[in-house]
């Protein structure tokens, strides 16, 4: 008897799991078996979020950005600061989305590091420190971000 290789597998009880998707879709979830954990929980709650594969579902999609974010996948981190300072689907807290963002930026995103100096600007989620706001913005910008290159011309 030959053995059902563990991609194979997956990608059989993913699409079990995710109903109307397309063979591209099961492709793209069979390359998530290469992928660590983080990333396999990221790409779930992008799954969720944009209603790609499975239908959209906020909480789930809360859910998944945590657990990816918990095992310090910085776009999982990115994307639940945003979540936090959006209140999509769940009450917008600036403290939590300080909290992430700012994790992320740690971590050298460039867009996170855009969103930080932004709420050090605002004093959205922070106390307001235009001297932070511009060490963010010229962080970021030095990695190439437009947006906080604009920013800093305003500086």
């Amino acid at each position: 008897m030959k053995l059902i290789k563990p991609t194979i597998l997956f990608t059989i009880l993913f699409s079990l799991f995710f109903t109307n998707i397309s063979h591209a879709e099961i492709s793209e979830k069979n390359n998530l078996v290469s992928k660590t954990d983080a990333e396999k929980k990221y790409e779930l709650g992008m799954m969720y979020s944009n209603g790609l594969g499975a239908e959209k579902d906020d909480k789930k999609a809360l859910f998944w950005f945590l657990q990816a974010a918990q095992q310090g996948n910085v776009d999982a981190q990115l994307r639940l600061g945003m979540i936090y300072i959006l209140g999509s689907g769940i009450p917008k807290d600036d403290k939590k989305a300080f909290e992430w963002i700012n994790n992320a930026a740690e971590q050298n995103n460039a867009d996170a590091q855009y969103f930080l100096g932004s709420m050090y600007q605002s004093g959205e989620g922070v106390a307001k420190d235009k001297r932070k706001a511009l060490e963010w913005f010229n962080k970021s910008a030095q990695q190439g971000n437009e947006k906080a290159i604009e920013e800093l011309k305003n500086y």
